[in-house]
């Protein structure tokens, strides 16, 4: 029997005979576990860029502490321009990259959003922190490397594309 609110993955919940709940009624297993791989998302990303690649490491933690998070994961080409098709904007229209669209047909497009809302999918293992410090000093740290990766990624356009 799993106790508690909260359960770590559809594997778990599966080997389960019976998950409980302060204040609902048994459950078996089964019954969540199908819940929660019936939940279809599905991530738009462009392989090199930070944003996908903090999200996709995001996923490869969570796969290394026990937790499989199920996602389609779909390369767009930004070199044959496959952001700026009718297909992509529908998801994203201001026609960039990272894109998580939901089981209910909406989209993220934010890479903090998107691995919040994967968290919160997902909260066991907790890589965002167990209390209110820890939480902010892992957003301190992700936001830190997001802006160094922009900066790194901004002095190598300029190497490539400056004539001086």
């Amino acid at each position: 029997m799993l106790r508690g609110t909260l359960v770590p993955n559809a594997a778990a919940l599966r080997n389960a005979d019976v998950v409980a709940a302060p204040g609902l009624r048994s459950v078996p297993g089964d019954f969540f576990a199908r819940f929660l791989e019936s939940i279809f998302l599905r991530l738009y990303f462009f392989p090199i860029a930070p944003n996908a690649t903090k999200v996709r490491l995001y996923l490869a933690e969570e796969r290394a502490a026990g937790c499989e998070i199920e996602l389609d994961e779909v390369s767009v080409n930004l070199a044959e321009g496959e952001h700026k098709k009718h297909e992509h904007l529908a998801r994203n229209p201001f026609g960039v990259l990272l894109v998580l669209e939901l089981d209910s047909g909406k989209f993220l497009i934010e890479s903090l959003s998107i691995i919040d809302y994967l968290e919160d999918l997902h909260p066991e293992p907790s890589l965002r922190g167990i209390d209110a410090e820890s939480r902010a000093m892992a957003r301190q740290t992700g936001r830190s490397t997001h802006h160094a990766g922009r900066v790194l990624l901004t002095e190598l356009l300029h190497v490539w594309t400056s004539k001086v």
